[in-house]
Formats: structure tokens, C-alpha cells, sequence
């Protein structure tokens, strides 16, 4: 990845080390003047690469532990050194025992002055990745050339010019006005990160902070997650907010070390609209920029002084916004042409809340009002299109000729968000929440007449189980071979759809009774005590009496290829069609207010089999 900052040629000179210096004790006074300024500053930390640092001026903290004008610098699970300026030690006062504990944990109690008239300490680490005991640096005198030095003082020497490095960018964006931080409010606005959060690709497929499988993904040298808002607040407020990361692979982990620790991230969270930007910080208003060296790290607001995190910031959220928006645009354009039948594509209606739901709940607490309401017009639309096509055809004995698509169905006004909604729903997989489904939101063959002809997989043969199964099986997509899918039903509910392999008692088409075959002017036909049926090319099922009258009619949508009547006294009846789906119907007290027939059949559930979905849609 290109580094931030222009090169330091092009820089005017500061009052700061050179970056090819070596450690010493003018150099380290010039930096704690720039970290550092005025009597209120007294500790600076932070990190860049495999280096983090802590500046501290000369003072005893409220734990008791007394500070040099001294700098704490780590090359992770390899070096630490700690430099600082002899005679700036302070004067301990408090508690004996604060005192006393304070001389146990500084790195030693009397360090001599060493290099570069530093006082001075270092230690290694073993290969276990745990920190071996504190040594004193070698004086100058013993210091080895750069041809030949030791290790440790390579270490140093790496350390510190990182060190450099990055204050003497701190110290240009300071100079000049602050103008990588404009930059990054400009391109990091609330409203921008918020629309990216907002996306389907972190709503729908990878919105799970809590799963690595679901919490993000890798978009080549960069890694991508969201977090949506939590509990009822924002993050001030009582709540986690929503919150956009960027991830990156920084270094390799040491020993000791958890698996993926060596990954760095930002992490952009959402604040109230009107939240400043937190003083000596680089946030933007709205904005908690937070970062972190490691998995394993705990995770601190990007200070103000940090302009190479800020550099790198922009180069990461710039291109990342750019994929994402394009990899939106695209997912869209397929979902207008997959959706081209029911005119323009809309998102699904916000979900008052996630599963799991309690069985106990309201269909208004589960799904809120939005959806409520749209579950109200389109169940209108239900009722009056059945009642039109009901009313239609019993003129003529409840078997009329008149196709039930040549009554308007208004549901075709709101058809591509319901099925957003559908999509949703099977995407988190809750089976309680596809239940209420299907009783707010019929189904509509006529209005996914078009759509389930174009992209339907043709349902082949259906096969009822000894354990109470249905088994289906499918032609899938680009003429790939036939698929077994099996329907687990758990009391009267439809529970889940699983893939299952081909057995040959299911591969085999329905016998007779039960007979199936390619759509045709004959369809598929079914006997029951005291009638036939007939599945028909146009989407419908007919009972005809011994003489062959009609005695009702019932459209399921899609020439119908097999009908499979469950054994016992269930009186399930499994229905497949061309077009993809698998109707499951059982005879009630009388005709379904929701749907086109004269019939007492009352649809339970549909499974949809249709191409370019994640997998089988429960209706």
C-alpha cells in the first residue's frame, strides 16, 4: 500500500530530529516540545506499523507511578525501549505504598546514562512471546557501527526513525493549517458513512458483527464490515451505534498471539447529527473515529497529531466508498431486471425489530407499522381480486373459462417490495416470522405470473415420505441436473426446505395416483374419494365428478406439473408447477377469502424455487 505524506525533500524544515538521526537527547527534547505542548500535556500515545509509542513529560499520575521526560517505545512481541532525560525524574509524594509500587514498575530503578546522553533501557522478548528482563542500553562509546550493529540497537534505530516519521508529518499538517484533517471531514461526512451502513450488502447479506462468517469480508488488500445500531440509542445515549470498519493486514503476529490478531482497523461510528468533533481529535462532526493496532488491542479515538492514520484513512475510505456504491449499483441493476415483470424494484419496508421474537408477540411488534401497513393494502388487494374472479366464475357452475389473470390485481403496485420483504425474511431464517408472513401477505400468482416464468425452476416430481416429508425435485437453472429438495413440516408448519441427495424413491415421478410430467394441454391429474383432478397448463386445479362435470375451480399459477395427495387422513395436498413453486393446500369450512377459486382449498404455505435467489423462498 503507497504511504501518506509527500516526500520529506518537499518539506520545509521543522524543529524536529532529522529522519535519518539517531537517538538522542536534544532529539528527544524536540519531540516532547512538539507532542507535548504547554503544562497540560503531559502523556501522548500511539502507533503507526509495528511501532507504538508513549511520550510523557515529567510528573507522578494520579496511580502514583512517577514519569520522566521520557518516551516508552515497542516493536510488537520483539523490542521495548524506554529513553529519557536524565535528572527530570519528579519528586514522589502520596502513600508509601504508591511510592513503593511505582519503583517496582518503571523499568529500573537507577538507569545509568547511556547513548546520546539518554538514559536508557531495552528488553527482548522470548519465543514464547513473553518480555525478558530489563537491560541497560549500551553506552555511545560501545555503540557498533550500522554495518555491524547489534540487533537491539538495529531495533532502535528502526523504531525511532518510525517515530520520526511520523511526528514530522504531525508537525507539517499542524503547520499548514490542518489540511489532510479538512480533507478527511470532507470525504468522511456523517451522511456519507451513514449511507454506506445503510447498504444491502450490510443489512442483507453480511449483518452479523457478532458471526466472522457474516461480520464483513475481504475486498482485496482491505477488509469491510458494518455494524448497525443497537440497543435504542446511538452511542451516546445508552446504545452502540451504527459503525462502518476498515480493516487491514498489518504485519504478521507475533508469538503468543491469537489467530488474524495482526489486523489494524478504523472504525467510523455514528454519533447524533449535531455532534461536534471531540477536541484534540480528528473527528468529524456526527463522527467517532476510533483505531486500533491489533485484534487484540483496545480500541482509542484517532488523536488529532495522528496525519499519517489520517493519510491512510483517506486512501482507504475513498476506494472502499467507490467499490461499495459500484457493487451496490450493479446489485441493483440485477435485482430491476430480475424484478422487470413488477415494474420498478423497491427496498423491503424496515423490520421493527430482528429475531429471534418471542412466540408471544404482536405482528405489529414484530413487524412494525410501516410493514403493518403495507400488509393491510396488499390484503385488501387479496380480497378484492379473489372475490372478483370468484364472482366471475360461478355463473358458470364455479368452473368458468375466464382466466384469473384477466381480472387486475392491484398487489402488482406494491409486488417488488413484498418480495424484498420475502427476501428479507428468508434471509434471516426465522421460521416464526415466515409464518406471520404468509398470513399477512398472500400470495399473488397472478401479479408473479410473468417473473415466475421467466426465472421459475420446473418442480418435476413430488413424493410424500413415511416421516410426514415432502420431497421435490427441481430443475434447476442452465440446465444443470435435477435437484432433491426435501420439506421438513413440524406439527402443522412448514419448518425449513433442505437440499437432499437424489434417492430413488424420490427421483421416480409420481405414480398413479399421483401422476406428473412436463406442462401440457393435459397437465397433471390426481384421484381423491368421489372426484378427479386436474392440473392444467394455465395455473389451474379443477375437480371434476365421475360424469365429468366441473365441480370447483382453484388457480395456483404455472402450468402444473405433479400433484401429490399425503397419505392418512392429513388432507394435505402438494401441488408443483413450471413455474417453480410448490403449493401446499388442505380443505377448509369454506372458499379462502385470499385467493382465486371456488374452491374450500386454503393455500398453507408456498416454496418458491426461482432463479438468481440465495436459495428456496418460504411464502
Amino acid at each position: 500500500m503507497t504511504q501518506p505524506g509527500p516526500a520529506p525533500s518537499a518539506r520545509p524544515a521543522l524543529d524536529l530530529p532529522a529522519l535519518d538521526s539517531a537517538p538522542s537527547a536534544e532529539g528527544l527534547r524536540q519531540l516532547l516540545r512538539a507532542a507535548l505542548p504547554g503544562k497540560g500535556h503531559q502523556k501522548t500515545a500511539g502507533w503507526w506499523e509495528q511501532m507504538d509509542f508513549l511520550l510523557t513529560r515529567s510528573h507522578v499520575d494520579e496511580d502514583g507511578d512517577a514519569y520522566h521526560d521520557g518516551l516508552f517505545l515497542t516493536l510488537w512481541k520483539r523490542w521495548d525501549f524506554w529513553l529519557a532525560l536524565p535528572g527530570t525524574e519528579p519528586v514522589q509524594t502520596g502513600h508509601w505504598a504508591a511510592r513503593a509500587w511505582a519503583r517496582v514498575t518503571r523499568p529500573a530503578a537507577r538507569p545509568a546514562t547511556g547513548a546520546a546522553g539518554l538514559l536508557g533501557r531495552q528488553r527482548g522478548y522470548d519465543a514464547a512471546g513473553e518480555p525478558e528482563a530489563w537491560a541497560p542500553l549500551p553506552p555511545a562509546s560501545q555503540q557498533p557501527s550500522d554495518d555491524d550493529a547489534d540487533p537491539a540497537s538495529q531495533a532502535l534505530r528502526h523504531a525511532w526513525h518510525l517515530l520520526l516519521r511520523y511526528w514530522h508529518a504531525a508537525e507539517h499538517e499542524r503547520r499548514g493549517g490542518w489540511p489532510l484533517r479538512t480533507r478527511l471531514h470532507a470525504a468522511l461526512s456523517r451522511e456519507r458513512v451513514a449511507a454506506l451502513i445503510a447498504l444491502p450488502v450490510f443489512t442483507e447479506r453480511y449483518d452479523d458483527w457478532s458471526d466472522p462468517e457474516r461480520s464483513g469480508w475481504w475486498d482485496g488488500d482491505v477488509w469491510l464490515g458494518a455494524r448497525q445500531r443497537q440497543a435504542s440509542g446511538l452511542a451516546l445515549a445508552g446504545g452502540r451505534g451504527a459503525a462502518l470498519k476498515l480493516g487491514w493486514r498489518n504485519g504478521t503476529e507475533g508469538p503468543g498471539d491469537p489467530d488474524d490478531d495482526a489486523h489494524a482497523s478504523y472504525q467510523l461510528e455514528l454519533l447524533g447529527p449535531d455532534a461536534p468533533p471531540a477536541p484534540g481529535t480528528l473527528h468529524p462532526p456526527g463522527l467517532l473515529i476510533s483505531y486500533r493496532q491489533r485484534q487484540s488491542a483496545p480500541r482509542a479515538p484517532l488523536p488529532g497529531h495522528a496525519a499519517l492514520h489520517a493519510g491512510r484513512l483517506l486512501q482507504l475510505f475513498g476506494p472502499a466508498r467507490a467499490r461499495l456504491l459500484a457493487g451496490h449499483a450493479r446489485d441493483e441493476a440485477a435485482r430491476a431486471e430480475a424484478l422487470q415483470d413488477l415494474g420498478a424494484p423497491a427496498a423491503a419496508p424496515a423490520l421493527a425489530r430482528l429475531p429471534p421474537y418471542d412466540a408471544a408477540s404482536s405482528d405489529e411488534a414484530v413487524f412494525g407499522a410501516e410493514v403493518m401497513a403495507l400488509s393491510r393494502r396488499w390484503q385488501a388487494a387479496a380480497r378484492a381480486h379473489a372475490a372478483e374472479v370468484r364472482g366471475r366464475w360461478a355463473g358458470e357452475g364455479g368452473c368458468g373459462q375466464e382466466p384469473a389473470h384477466a381480472v387486475r390485481d392491484a398487489r402488482a403496485l406494491h409486488a417488488a417490495e413484498v418480495l424484498q420483504l420475502v427476501r428479507q425474511l428468508n434471509a434471516l431464517g426465522d421460521a416464526g416470522a415466515l409464518q406471520r408472513l404468509h398470513h399477512r401477505f398472500a400470495f399473488a400468482p397472478v401479479v408473479f405470473a410473468a417473473h415466475a416464468a421467466r426465472h421459475g425452476c420446473p418442480v418435476l416430481a413430488l413424493h410424500w415420505r413415511e416421516d410426514g416429508s415432502l420431497h421435490a425435485r427441481v430443475r434447476p437453472a442452465a440446465g444443470n441436473a435435477p435437484a432433491g429438495w426435501r420439506l421438513h413440516w413440524e406439527g402443522p408448519d412448514l419448518a425449513r426446505v433442505a437440499p437432499v441427495p437424489e434417492a430413488p424413491d424420490a427421483a421416480r415421478p409420481c405414480s398413479a395416483p399421483e401422476i406428473s410430467g412436463e406442462p401440457g394441454p393435459a397437465g397433471a391429474t390426481a384421484a381423491l374419494p368421489g372426484l378427479q383432478l386436474l392440473g392444467d397448463a394455465g395455473g389451474d386445479l379443477r375437480a371434476l365428478a365421475p360424469d365429468g362435470h366441473c365441480l370447483w375451480r382453484h388457480h395456483v399459477g404455472g402450468a402444473v406439473t405433479c400433484i401429490a395427495v399425503q397419505p392418512g387422513a392429513s388432507g394435505l395436498l402438494a401441488v408443483g408447477t413450471a413455474a417453480g413453486s410448490v403449493v401446499l393446500l388442505r380443505k377448509a369450512a369454506g372458499p379462502d377469502p385470499l385467493h382465486a377459486g371456488t374452491s374450500r382449498l386454503h393455500e398453507l404455505r408456498r416454496v418458491l424455487f426461482w432463479a438468481r435467489e440465495a436459495g428456496p423462498l418460504l411464502w
